[in-house]
C-alpha cells in the first residue's frame, strides 16, 4: 500500500501547477488594484501555462536566492505569504 498525499499549502499547488496556475492568476486579477504584472510567466519548467500570466519571482526552496528585479512581484509574494 502506498500513501499519496499532495504536500504543501494550497497556494503553492496553485502557483506551481501549470494547469492550476491560471486559477490563482484570476484571483490576482480580481484584486483591487489588480496584482497581475507584465510580462508574466508563460511556461513553468518548459510546460506552457494559461492566461492570465504573472510573475512572482519566487525561487523554489532548493534554488539559490534571487535579487528581485520584477516590478510588481513583491505584492504577489506578500499575498502568497499571507495565504
Amino acid at each position: 500500500m502506498t500513501l499519496n498525499v499532495p504536500g504543501g499549502a494550497l497556494v503553492e499547488l496553485l502557483r506551481l501547477g501549470p494547469a492550476r496556475r491560471p486559477v490563482f492568476g484570476m484571483h490576482l486579477q480580481q484584486r483591487v488594484p489588480s496584482l497581475l504584472n507584465s510580462p508574466g510567466i508563460d511556461e513553468l519548467d518548459g510546460v506552457p501555462v494559461g492566461i492570465p500570466t504573472w510573475n512572482e519571482n519566487k525561487p523554489l526552496r532548493q534554488s539559490p536566492s534571487v535579487v528581485n528585479t520584477v516590478a510588481g512581484a513583491m505584492p504577489i509574494q506578500e499575498l502568497i505569504d499571507r495565504t
